[in-house]
C-alpha cells in the first residue's frame, strides 16, 4: 500500500536516527581525555578517518533518501490514480494532486476538510459505514463503488479501494485508492438500456419477432408471433421455421435461406403462407436478416414476421370491387364513356351504344363520333375547360345518333386525377333529355290536377313555409271558414292575421310535426277573422316546393260537432245527477225514516202484547195501527234507492254508539254492549263517524228483526292502520251455502263501505250466532 509522502518523512525520519544510533555503536565510543585520547589530548588518526568516512556515508544516504522522496512525491502528484489518506473521523490528511485536481479542488482545499465534502449527501451514511468497517479490519483491502461530487456540482463513478495502517505514532490512518470508472458505468448502463429497449421492441412489437438457427430452428419467439400464429412459445421451440411454411413456397424460402448463408445477399423478404394452429393458411410478410459474431461468421437469423393477411384480403375485396365496378359500368343503364388526354375513346358500355347506335369496337381508340359539325367548337372548348377543372355537370348539349337522330342530353362530365393532381381520364355519363321532358310534362298535369282538387275541395287546405308561416296558397273553402279574403292572407303570415289564438300553439305544432314527420286528426283551435275560436282536426305533411320546406294541411271544422257534445255531456251529467239525488234519498230513507219505523213498530208490537192482557179493544185498535204502519213501511221501502246521509252530529263515536243501543234496547231488543277503544275516536272524520253509524244501525236492525237474540256486541277497535267495526249477536245464525239476494240494507251497507275505501265481511254459523266486520283504514 502506497504511503503519502508527508507521513513517509516522518517515517523515514525515525529510521535516519536508529541508523545514525547504529553508526556510532559499531564505530566505537568517541575518544575521551581518560580513554581513546593520546597522551597529548589528539585523537588516534585512525578514529578520525572512521568518523569522517561515516559522516561521508550518512549524507549520501540523506541525499538518496530526498531523491526518493521527491521521486515518490512526483509520482504521488500526477500518478492518474485518486489517493486520499483519511482520519478514522473521515477528515482528509492528505490527497494527491491528481485526486484533487479530478474533483475541481487544490489539494489544500481538502486537506483538513471532511471526505463527505466530496460525497452527495445521499451516500454519506455509507461513506462514514465503509471507513468504519476498515478501522474494525486493519491492513485488510475493501472495496466498492460510488459517486463522487467535483467541485462544481458535476458527479463521477469511483472505485475505491480502501485499508486501514497504523504511523509510527500509533495514529490509524485510511488510505483510499480511487479509479475513475464514469466511463465502464456509462457503458454498461448503455448496454443494460440497449438490452431493455431490445428486449422492450421484442416483447411488445406490433409484428412477430424470432431468433432462428442457422438451420431454421427457433430459438426465441416474441408474443406477438406466438398469437400471430396461434401456437405457445414451447411448441414453437421445439420446431423449425420451414415447418409453418406453404409447400408452394417452401423452394423459394430454401433459395433465399441458402443464398444468405452464403453472403449473396444480406438479407431478404417474401411474401408466403404460414400455418396456424387451427390449420388455416395465413399471408404474412417475411424478412430474415444474418447476425455474423465478432468473426464475421454466420451466428444466428432474425425473422421479422407481420401479419398481412388482412392486407391480402383487402387487395382481393379490390379486385373484386374493381371487377364489379366494371361490370356495373358496362351493364349500367345510363350511358357511361371514358376518354384520354387524346380524347380518345377508351371505354364504351352496353347503354351507350343503345343510346347512340355504336358498338364498342367501333369507337374504341377513335374520337367521339356523336358530335356534330355545328357543335366542334364548344365542344372543344367544353374539353379544354374541363382539363383545368371549369366544368360541372349537368350540361345540356346535342349530339347525333348513329341513325342521325338529334338527341337532347344531359351530361355529368368527371375529370379523374392522379395523385399528383394531373387528369388521367375523363368520364362522362349520359341522360336522354327526351324522358325528363315528357317527366316535366306529366309532373306538369299532376300540378294541374292537384291545383283542381285543392281549389274545389269542401274541405279548408292551406299551404304555408315551415319555418316562417307565410300563407303560399288557400283554397276556397278555407277563406269561407275563417272569413277572410285571398289578397287578405296571401304573402302574410299565420301570426299577422291572427289564426292561433294562443302565439306559442303554432311552436308546439310544429314541433310535434317535426319529431313525428306528419300529423294526422289533430284537434286544434283556431280562430277566425270575427275572432270566434273554431275548432277543426288537422292533418298536415311537409312537402318541398322551390327548396323550401312546406306545410299542406287539411281541416275538418268540428266546432258544430263539439258544441253538440258538450250538450250531451251536459245532459248525461244532469241525468246522472238525478240519479245520484234519487239514491241519496232512497239512502236517507232506509238508513233514517225505515229504520225509525222498523223501531216505532217494534215499540207498538211489545206494547200490544202486554194490552192485550188488559183490554181486548184496544189490543185490536193497536194492532189496526201497527198494520197500519207495516203498511207505511212497505210503502217506504218500494221507493229507497241510495242516498248520502247528513253528517253526524254527535259530539263522539262512543256516545253515538251508546244512544243507538239504548234506542233499540227501550224497544225490548234485548242487551246490547258497546266497546270503543278511547283513541279510536279521534281517528275518525265525521263522514267517517256518520257511515259507520249507519252501518252498525243498520247491523243492529237486521239482527233485531232476523237472529232473535237476547244479546249483542257493538266494538269499535284499531288494529295497526286499519279501524275496524264488529257487531255480533247470539242469535240462530244462518248458513252461507245457501245465500239469500242481498236485500237494500246490505246493498247500502257495502255502498257505505266502498265510499269509506273500506270492505264489509258477514261471518255466520247456526245456532252460534253472526257477526258483521268493517273494515276501514285510519286516517
Amino acid at each position: 500500500m502506497a504511503i503519502p509522502p508527508s507521513d513517509r518523512t516522518s517515517i523515514s525520519a525515525e529510521t535516519d536516527e536508529h541508523e545514525l544510533e547504529r553508526a556510532e555503536t559499531d564505530a566505537g565510543h568517541v575518544a575521551c581525555p581518560s580513554d581513546g585520547l593520546s597522551r597529548d589530548g589528539v585523537a588516534p588518526i585512525s578514529d578520525l578517518d572512521a568518523l569522517e568516512e561515516e559522516t561521508r556515508r550518512r549524507l549520501e544516504v540523506e541525499s538518496t533518501l530526498q531523491d526518493s522522496e521527491a521521486r515518490y512525491r512526483l509520482l504521488y502528484d500526477n500518478n492518474p490514480t485518486m489517493y486520499f489518506t483519511l482520519s478514522p473521523d473521515g477528515t482528509v490528511v492528505s490527497v494527491n494532486q491528481f485526486g484533487a485536481t479530478q474533483l475541481g479542488y487544490q489539494p489544500d482545499e481538502l486537506i483538513g476538510q471532511s471526505v463527505l465534502k466530496v460525497f452527495g449527501p445521499e451516500d454519506h451514511a455509507a461513506v462514514l459505514g465503509h471507513l468504519t468497517i476498515c478501522a474494525a479490519s486493519p491492513l485488510k483491502v475493501f472495496q466498492w463503488e460510488i459517486q463522487k461530487v467535483r467541485k462544481n456540482g458535476s458527479k463521477l463513478w469511483v472505485k475505491e479501494r480502501a485499508q486501514t495502517v497504523t504511523d509510527h505514532t500509533g495514529q490509524i490512518l485510511s488510505l483510499v485508492v480511487c479509479e475513475d470508472i464514469t466511463e465502464r458505468r456509462l457503458s454498461e448502463d448503455y448496454m443494460r438500456e440497449s438490452e431493455e429497449r431490445w428486449r422492450a421492441l421484442f416483447e411488445h412489437a406490433g409484428v412477430g419477432i424470432a431468433q432462428l438457427s442457422l438451420n431454421g430452428q427457433f430459438l426465441r419467439v416474441n408474443p406477438r408471433l406466438c398469437e400471430t400464429l396461434g401456437f405457445s412459445s414451447k411448441t414453437m421451440l421445439r420446431r423449425r421455421c420451414q415447418d409453418f411454411v406453404h409447400p408452394d413456397d417452401l423452394s423459394m424460402t430454401q433459395v433465399y435461406l441458402t443464398e444468405l448463408l452464403a453472403g449473396r445477399r444480406p438479407s431478404f423478404s417474401m411474401e408466403t403462407r404460414w400455418q396456424r394452429s387451427d390449420d388455416v393458411w395465413l399471408w404474412v410478410h417475411m424478412t430474415l436478416s444474418l447476425v455474423r459474431d465478432a468473426t464475421s461468421a454466420p451466428a444466428y437469423c432474425i425473422a421479422v414476421v407481420q401479419n398481412i393477411d388482412d392486407r391480402k384480403r383487402a387487395e382481393a375485396g379490390l379486385a373484386r370491387t374493381t371487377r364489379l365496378l366494371q361490370t356495373l359500368v358496362h351493364e349500367s343503364p345510363l350511358p357511361i364513356v371514358s376518354l384520354d388526354l387524346d380524347a380518345r375513346v377508351t371505354s364504351w358500355n352496353q347503354a351507350a351504344t343503345r343510346l347512340f347506335g355504336w358498338t364498342e369496337e367501333e369507337v374504341l381508340g377513335r374520337e367521339l363520333p356523336y358530335v356534330p359539325e355545328e357543335e366542334f367548337a364548344s365542344a372543344n372548348l367544353l374539353w379544354k375547360r374541363g382539363l383545368h377543372g371549369e366544368v360541372g355537370g349537368p350540361i345540356e348539349l346535342r349530339r347525333c345518333a348513329k341513325d342521325g337522330r338529334m338527341l337532347d342530353l344531359l351530361l355529368w362530365p368527371v375529370f379523374v386525377r392522379s395523385d399528383i393532381g394531373d387528369v388521367s381520364t375523363a368520364i362522362g355519363l349520359y341522360v336522354d333529355q327526351s324522358d325528363l321532358k315528357r317527366a316535366k310534362e306529366e309532373l306538369s298535369a299532376s300540378e294541374e290536377r292537384f291545383s283542381k282538387a285543392f281549389r274545389s275541395s269542401p274541405y279548408p287546405i292551406g299551404i304555408t313555409e315551415l319555418d316562417t308561416g307565410v300563407c303560399l296558397d288557400i283554397n276556397d273553402a278555407a277563406l269561407s271558414a275563417f272569413g277572410y279574403t285571398r289578397e287578405e292572407v296571401i304573402g302574410q303570415t299565420t301570426f299577422v292575421f291572427g289564426i292561433w289564438p294562443n302565439p306559442k300553439a303554432r311552436e308546439q305544432f310544429i314541433e310535434l310535426l317535426k319529431s313525428k314527420g306528419s300529423v294526422r286528426n289533430l284537434e286544434i283551435p283556431l280562430k277566425s277573422k270575427r275572432g270566434e275560436v273554431r275548432r277543426f282536426l288537422a292533418s298536415t305533411e311537409v312537402i318541398v316546393l322551390k327548396g323550401k320546406e312546406c306545410l299542406v294541411t287539411i281541416g275538418t271544422d268540428i266546432t258544430e260537432q263539439k258544441r253538440a257534445e258538450e250538450a250531451l255531456r251536459r245532459s248525461e251529467l244532469a241525468v246522472r245527477q238525478a240519479f245520484e239525488e234519487r239514491e241519496r234519498l232512497s239512502q236517507d230513507l232506509h238508513d233514517n225514516l225505515l229504520q225509525s219505523l222498523y223501531a216505532v213498530g217494534m215499540g207498538l208490537e211489545l206494547t200490544k202484547q202486554r194490552i192485550q192482557r188488559i183490554s181486548r179493544t184496544n189490543a185490536k185498535r193497536l194492532e189496526q195501527s201497527v198494520a197500519q204502519l207495516n203498511n207505511v213501511i212497505r210503502e217506504v221501502r218500494t221507493f229507497i234507492s241510495h242516498v248520502q246521509p247528513v253528517l253526524l252530529d254527535e259530539p263522539t263515536v262512543t256516545d253515538a254508539l251508546r244512544a243507538l243501543a239504548g234506542s233499540f234496547m227501550a224497544t225490548g231488543a234485548g242487551e246490547i254492549v258497546v266497546a270503543v277503544e278511547d283513541d279510536v275516536g279521534l281517528r275518525l272524520s265525521p263522514e267517517q263517524r256518520t257511515h259507520m253509524l249507519a252501518i252498525a244501525k243498520e247491523a243492529l236492525s237486521n239482527s233485531i228483526r232476523h237472529t232473535k237474540a237476547d244479546k249483542r256486541t257493538v266494538m269499535l277497535r284499531r288494529l295497526g292502520n286499519k279501524i275496524r267495526l264488529e257487531v255480533t249477536d247470539n242469535g240462530y245464525g244462518f248458513s252461507t251455502a245457501h245465500r239469500r239476494a242481498q236485500g237494500m240494507g246490505l246493498q247500502n251497507m257495502r255502498a257505505r263501505a266502498r265510499k269509506l275505501r273500506g270492505r264489509i265481511a258477514i261471518t255466520s254459523v247456526l245456532g252460534q250466532g253472526t257477526t258483521v266486520t268493517l273494515t276501514i283504514p285510519s286516517t
